[in-house]
């Protein structure tokens, strides 16, 4: 079966592009008539997006504790921390959610609470945690009080990190959370 030309020279700059990052060039010109060479095994390890995971050395992907410390400030008061640990392969995600079930109305309820969403990413001897922080709560007049943080962080494998920094309008209770990541595989 004869597969036109321009066929194959599509799925070569889609291949292409996907193993450049989506870069702006195109392939060079082929010549006229010659097929293009395609190396699916090239290709085979690919993640959407073109990126490659990274692994270990026997080809395992990396396994990271993630321990969270939540500080929350009051105004002209004490502190108080709250610790909270999880354990997550690198590109995958990782959920933490501390919290309750308030009812809002006789047929309505929430979760309301510490939600903490990451995944993390192997950089050289460095990490990138991708992070989104909520903290929610309740009053008595089924009015919910909320406050996020999304954002990126760079870690050093054993330092603590702050990842997000925020203060409640209402309250102006003060909010920091760190991590800190110890490599397990």
């Amino acid at each position: 079966m004869h597969i036109p030309s321009i066929a194959i020279m599509t799925t070569s700059l889609v291949l292409l592009t996907l193993t450049q990052g989506c870069a702006a060039r195109s392939p060079p010109a082929p010549a006229q008539g010659a097929p293009l060479p395609l190396h699916s095994s090239d290709h085979a390890d690919m993640q959407p997006g073109g990126a490659k995971p990274a692994k270990t050395r026997s080809g395992q992907r990396r396994v990271y504790r993630l321990d969270f410390v939540v500080s929350a400030i009051d105004p002209g008061g004490a502190g108080a921390n709250s610790a909270y640990s999880l354990n997550l392969e690198e590109e995958k995600n990782g959920e933490i959610h501390v919290g309750s079930n308030v009812a809002l109305s006789s047929q309505a309820r929430m979760d309301v609470g510490l939600k903490l969403r990451c995944q993390v990413e192997t950089l050289g001897e460095s990490l990138l945690l991708h992070t989104s922080t909520e903290m929610s709560s309740a009053d008595t007049t089924p009015t919910i009080h909320k406050i996020s943080a999304n954002g990126d962080a760079l870690l050093s494998p054993g330092q603590s990190t702050m990842v997000a920094s925020m203060e409640d309008p209402t309250t102006h209770k003060r909010f920091t959370v760190t991590v800190t990541a110890t490599k397990l595989l």
